[in-house]
Protein backbone atom coordinates (compact mmCIF):
# COMPACT_ATOMS: atom_id res chain seq x y z
CA UNK A 1 0.00 0.00 0.00
CA UNK A 2 2.70 2.28 0.68
CA UNK A 3 4.10 1.50 -2.31
CA UNK A 4 1.32 2.24 -4.57
CA UNK A 5 1.08 5.83 -2.83
CA UNK A 6 4.39 6.78 -3.93
CA UNK A 7 2.51 6.64 -7.59
CA UNK A 8 -0.60 8.26 -7.03
CA UNK A 9 -3.58 8.60 -4.56
CA UNK A 10 -6.12 5.70 -5.33
CA UNK A 11 -8.60 6.65 -3.35
CA UNK A 12 -8.54 10.72 -3.95
CA UNK A 13 -8.76 9.82 -7.66
CA UNK A 14 -10.71 7.06 -8.17
CA UNK A 15 -13.76 9.39 -8.85
CA UNK A 16 -13.77 12.92 -10.30
CA UNK A 17 -15.60 15.11 -7.50
CA UNK A 18 -17.67 18.13 -7.83
CA UNK A 19 -14.17 19.73 -5.94
CA UNK A 20 -12.30 18.91 -9.43
CA UNK A 21 -14.71 20.51 -11.88
CA UNK A 22 -17.47 22.78 -13.00
CA UNK A 23 -20.17 22.68 -14.96
CA UNK A 24 -18.63 23.70 -18.59
CA UNK A 25 -15.25 21.96 -17.42
CA UNK A 26 -13.13 20.67 -20.78
CA UNK A 27 -11.69 17.47 -20.16
CA UNK A 28 -9.74 15.25 -22.25
CA UNK A 29 -9.46 11.68 -22.75
CA UNK A 30 -6.22 9.58 -21.34
CA UNK A 31 -5.79 7.45 -24.26
CA UNK A 32 -7.05 9.30 -27.29
CA UNK A 33 -5.68 12.07 -29.27
CA UNK A 34 -5.91 16.04 -27.73
CA UNK A 35 -8.50 16.83 -30.50
CA UNK A 36 -11.15 14.67 -28.67
CA UNK A 37 -12.91 16.62 -25.85
CA UNK A 38 -15.62 16.40 -23.94
CA UNK A 39 -17.59 19.33 -21.98
CA UNK A 40 -19.08 18.36 -18.20
CA UNK A 41 -22.93 19.18 -18.37
CA UNK A 42 -25.10 20.63 -15.41
CA UNK A 43 -26.18 16.87 -15.08
CA UNK A 44 -22.98 14.80 -15.06
CA UNK A 45 -21.75 17.58 -12.61
CA UNK A 46 -24.86 16.93 -10.39
CA UNK A 47 -24.46 13.17 -10.57
CA UNK A 48 -20.86 13.38 -9.10
CA UNK A 49 -19.90 12.50 -5.24
CA UNK A 50 -18.94 15.56 -2.85
CA UNK A 51 -16.15 13.19 -2.24
CA UNK A 52 -14.50 10.18 -2.87
CA UNK A 53 -16.70 6.89 -2.36
CA UNK A 54 -13.94 5.15 -1.21
CA UNK A 55 -12.63 8.02 1.51
CA UNK A 56 -12.08 6.69 4.76
CA UNK A 57 -12.73 2.99 3.95
CA UNK A 58 -10.57 0.38 4.96
CA UNK A 59 -11.22 -3.36 4.96
CA UNK A 60 -9.50 -6.55 6.31
CA UNK A 61 -10.98 -8.87 3.75
CA UNK A 62 -11.22 -8.16 -0.05
CA UNK A 63 -12.07 -10.40 -3.16
CA UNK A 64 -11.30 -9.01 -6.47
CA UNK A 65 -14.09 -11.37 -9.37
CA UNK A 66 -12.11 -11.54 -12.69
CA UNK A 67 -14.54 -13.19 -15.05
CA UNK A 68 -12.92 -16.31 -16.20
CA UNK A 69 -14.96 -19.74 -17.26
CA UNK A 70 -12.78 -20.72 -14.82
CA UNK A 71 -15.11 -19.60 -11.78
CA UNK A 72 -17.50 -22.23 -13.70
CA UNK A 73 -17.77 -25.36 -10.95
CA UNK A 74 -15.14 -23.85 -8.51
CA UNK A 75 -18.06 -23.91 -5.65
CA UNK A 76 -16.33 -20.32 -4.60
CA UNK A 77 -19.39 -18.88 -4.18
CA UNK A 78 -19.86 -18.91 -0.41
CA UNK A 79 -16.16 -17.90 0.14
CA UNK A 80 -15.92 -15.35 -2.05
CA UNK A 81 -19.15 -13.55 -0.03
CA UNK A 82 -17.45 -14.16 3.26
CA UNK A 83 -14.85 -11.34 2.18
CA UNK A 84 -15.62 -7.98 4.10
CA UNK A 85 -15.77 -5.94 0.38
CA UNK A 86 -16.05 -7.71 -3.16
CA UNK A 87 -15.21 -6.01 -6.13
CA UNK A 88 -16.69 -7.00 -9.78
CA UNK A 89 -15.81 -6.52 -13.50
CA UNK A 90 -17.74 -5.21 -16.09
CA UNK A 91 -21.32 -5.40 -14.42
CA UNK A 92 -20.56 -9.12 -14.45
CA UNK A 93 -24.27 -10.65 -13.86
CA UNK A 94 -24.51 -13.13 -10.48
CA UNK A 95 -27.63 -14.84 -10.91
CA UNK A 96 -27.24 -18.33 -12.10
CA UNK A 97 -24.44 -18.73 -11.07
CA UNK A 98 -24.40 -17.63 -7.15
CA UNK A 99 -22.64 -21.09 -6.26
CA UNK A 100 -19.47 -20.55 -8.21
CA UNK A 101 -19.22 -16.82 -7.73
CA UNK A 102 -21.09 -15.23 -4.74
CA UNK A 103 -24.23 -12.87 -4.41
CA UNK A 104 -21.91 -10.06 -2.77
CA UNK A 105 -21.32 -7.12 -4.68
CA UNK A 106 -19.75 -3.42 -2.87
CA UNK A 107 -17.93 -1.98 -6.27
CA UNK A 108 -18.67 -2.74 -10.00
CA UNK A 109 -16.71 -1.30 -13.30
CA UNK A 110 -19.15 -0.60 -16.08
CA UNK A 111 -17.19 0.08 -19.61
CA UNK A 112 -19.05 2.18 -22.54
CA UNK A 113 -19.03 -1.54 -24.40
CA UNK A 114 -21.36 -3.25 -22.23
CA UNK A 115 -23.81 -0.09 -22.62
CA UNK A 116 -24.16 -1.23 -26.30
CA UNK A 117 -24.04 -4.92 -26.52
CA UNK A 118 -26.28 -6.00 -23.50
CA UNK A 119 -28.82 -3.19 -23.40
CA UNK A 120 -28.42 -1.82 -27.19
CA UNK A 121 -27.76 1.75 -25.72
CA UNK A 122 -30.94 1.98 -23.57
CA UNK A 123 -33.17 2.71 -27.09
CA UNK A 124 -35.95 0.72 -26.26
CA UNK A 125 -38.10 1.02 -22.99
CA UNK A 126 -37.51 -2.55 -22.43
CA UNK A 127 -33.75 -2.19 -22.20
CA UNK A 128 -34.01 1.10 -20.01
CA UNK A 129 -36.24 -1.10 -17.80
CA UNK A 130 -34.07 -4.49 -17.78
CA UNK A 131 -30.89 -1.83 -17.29
CA UNK A 132 -32.88 -0.48 -14.58
CA UNK A 133 -33.65 -3.51 -13.02
CA UNK A 134 -29.70 -4.45 -12.97
CA UNK A 135 -28.55 -1.59 -10.85
CA UNK A 136 -31.33 -1.91 -8.62
CA UNK A 137 -30.15 -5.08 -7.60
CA UNK A 138 -27.01 -3.25 -6.39
CA UNK A 139 -27.86 -1.91 -3.92
CA UNK A 140 -26.02 0.87 -2.49
CA UNK A 141 -22.67 -0.32 -4.40
CA UNK A 142 -20.23 1.65 -6.32
CA UNK A 143 -21.40 1.78 -10.08
CA UNK A 144 -17.46 3.11 -11.35
CA UNK A 145 -17.02 4.11 -14.67
CA UNK A 146 -13.85 4.80 -16.07
CA UNK A 147 -15.20 7.49 -18.26
CA UNK A 148 -12.05 9.95 -19.41
CA UNK A 149 -9.88 6.69 -21.07
CA UNK A 150 -10.97 6.48 -24.76
CA UNK A 151 -13.17 8.97 -26.45
CA UNK A 152 -15.30 6.28 -27.45
CA UNK A 153 -17.01 6.81 -23.96
CA UNK A 154 -18.29 9.70 -24.78
CA UNK A 155 -21.52 8.73 -25.85
CA UNK A 156 -22.35 6.26 -23.05
CA UNK A 157 -22.11 8.72 -20.78
CA UNK A 158 -23.77 10.95 -22.45
CA UNK A 159 -26.43 8.35 -22.02
CA UNK A 160 -25.41 7.28 -18.74
CA UNK A 161 -25.95 10.90 -17.39
CA UNK A 162 -29.54 10.82 -19.21
CA UNK A 163 -30.70 7.99 -17.46
CA UNK A 164 -28.93 7.95 -13.74
CA UNK A 165 -30.59 11.92 -13.96
CA UNK A 166 -33.96 10.57 -14.54
CA UNK A 167 -33.88 7.89 -12.30
CA UNK A 168 -32.07 9.35 -9.02
CA UNK A 169 -35.05 8.72 -6.84
CA UNK A 170 -34.74 5.26 -7.90
CA UNK A 171 -31.43 3.90 -7.64
CA UNK A 172 -29.18 3.57 -4.24
CA UNK A 173 -25.77 2.68 -6.31
CA UNK A 174 -23.25 5.52 -5.36
CA UNK A 175 -21.77 6.80 -8.59
CA UNK A 176 -18.12 6.87 -9.54
CA UNK A 177 -16.75 8.94 -12.70
CA UNK A 178 -12.95 7.88 -12.80
CA UNK A 179 -11.27 11.32 -14.53
CA UNK A 180 -7.73 11.38 -16.29
CA UNK A 181 -5.76 8.86 -14.01
CA UNK A 182 -4.51 6.45 -16.28
CA UNK A 183 -1.23 7.55 -16.27
CA UNK A 184 -0.25 7.08 -12.85
CA UNK A 185 -1.97 3.76 -12.75
CA UNK A 186 0.12 2.78 -16.08
CA UNK A 187 3.00 4.10 -14.39
CA UNK A 188 2.96 2.34 -11.31
CA UNK A 189 2.15 -0.93 -13.00
CA UNK A 190 5.71 0.07 -15.16
CA UNK A 191 7.88 0.60 -12.61
CA UNK A 192 6.88 -1.15 -9.61
CA UNK A 193 5.92 -4.82 -11.88
CA UNK A 194 8.08 -3.98 -14.77
CA UNK A 195 4.76 -4.15 -16.68
CA UNK A 196 3.96 -2.17 -19.91
CA UNK A 197 0.40 -2.49 -21.45
CA UNK A 198 -1.46 -0.27 -23.71
CA UNK A 199 -4.39 -0.95 -21.83
CA UNK A 200 -4.67 -2.96 -18.20
CA UNK A 201 -7.14 -5.38 -17.78
CA UNK A 202 -10.68 -4.38 -15.46
CA UNK A 203 -9.45 -6.94 -13.51
CA UNK A 204 -6.08 -5.50 -12.58
CA UNK A 205 -7.34 -2.33 -12.26
CA UNK A 206 -9.60 -3.47 -9.18
CA UNK A 207 -6.39 -5.55 -7.97
CA UNK A 208 -4.86 -1.98 -7.45
CA UNK A 209 -7.74 0.07 -6.04
CA UNK A 210 -8.30 -2.99 -3.63
CA UNK A 211 -4.65 -2.71 -2.59
CA UNK A 212 -5.47 1.16 -0.81
CA UNK A 213 -7.94 0.02 0.80
CA UNK A 214 -7.66 -3.92 1.88
CA UNK A 215 -5.29 -5.67 4.23
CA UNK A 216 -5.43 -9.22 1.93
CA UNK A 217 -6.71 -9.86 -1.28
CA UNK A 218 -8.09 -12.85 -2.89
CA UNK A 219 -8.25 -12.95 -6.70
CA UNK A 220 -10.88 -15.02 -8.32
CA UNK A 221 -11.59 -15.42 -12.21
CA UNK A 222 -8.46 -14.44 -12.73
CA UNK A 223 -7.31 -16.90 -15.37
CA UNK A 224 -6.41 -16.35 -19.18
CA UNK A 225 -6.40 -19.54 -20.90
CA UNK A 226 -8.89 -21.55 -23.00
CA UNK A 227 -8.34 -24.44 -20.91
CA UNK A 228 -8.14 -25.40 -17.31
CA UNK A 229 -5.29 -26.90 -15.75
CA UNK A 230 -6.36 -30.84 -16.92
CA UNK A 231 -7.04 -29.50 -20.35
CA UNK A 232 -10.38 -29.03 -20.06
CA UNK A 233 -11.87 -26.07 -22.13
CA UNK A 234 -13.32 -23.39 -20.50
CA UNK A 235 -15.49 -20.33 -21.79
CA UNK A 236 -13.75 -16.72 -21.94
CA UNK A 237 -16.71 -15.33 -19.55
CA UNK A 238 -18.35 -17.71 -17.08
CA UNK A 239 -21.56 -16.28 -17.56
CA UNK A 240 -21.30 -17.15 -21.43
CA UNK A 241 -21.53 -20.57 -23.33
CA UNK A 242 -18.79 -22.52 -23.62
CA UNK A 243 -19.29 -22.51 -27.72
CA UNK A 244 -19.13 -18.79 -27.91
CA UNK A 245 -15.88 -18.15 -30.24
CA UNK A 246 -14.38 -15.22 -28.46
CA UNK A 247 -11.00 -14.26 -28.63
CA UNK A 248 -8.55 -12.57 -26.05
CA UNK A 249 -8.57 -9.24 -26.63
CA UNK A 250 -5.35 -7.73 -28.10
CA UNK A 251 -5.09 -4.33 -26.50
CA UNK A 252 -4.77 -6.69 -22.92
CA UNK A 253 -1.45 -8.45 -22.60
CA UNK A 254 -3.65 -10.92 -19.86
CA UNK A 255 -0.73 -14.03 -20.11
CA UNK A 256 1.89 -11.64 -18.97
CA UNK A 257 -0.81 -9.82 -16.30
CA UNK A 258 -1.17 -13.13 -14.96
CA UNK A 259 2.45 -14.18 -14.60
CA UNK A 260 3.08 -10.82 -12.65
CA UNK A 261 -0.43 -11.64 -10.67
CA UNK A 262 1.33 -15.24 -10.06
CA UNK A 263 4.54 -14.06 -9.17
CA UNK A 264 2.42 -12.02 -6.15
CA UNK A 265 0.89 -14.67 -5.19
CA UNK A 266 4.22 -16.88 -4.66
CA UNK A 267 5.47 -14.09 -2.43
CA UNK A 268 2.58 -13.99 -0.31
CA UNK A 269 1.40 -10.45 -1.26
CA UNK A 270 -2.32 -11.72 -2.64
CA UNK A 271 -3.80 -15.44 -3.03
CA UNK A 272 -4.87 -16.00 -6.63
CA UNK A 273 -7.72 -18.86 -6.67
CA UNK A 274 -7.55 -20.74 -10.01
CA UNK A 275 -9.02 -24.23 -8.40
CA UNK A 276 -12.32 -25.02 -6.94
CA UNK A 277 -12.41 -23.51 -3.33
Amino acid sequence: RKGLRKYFNVVKRISLTKKDVQPGTIMHFDQSPENYVFSISPMLYDLLPERSPLQGMHHRKCAVIGNSGILLDSGCGNEINKADFVFRCNFAPTQGYEKDVGTKTNFTTFNGSILQYRFKYLATEKERQKFLKFVQALGDAIFWMPVFTYHTNAIPVRILTDFFWENRNKTNVKLAWLGNALKWINGYWRVKHQFKAYRLTSGVFMYTVAQAICDEIHLYGFYPFHEDEEGQPIPYHYYEPKDVNQTYSKVHKMDAEHLVLRNLHTKGVLKLTTKKC
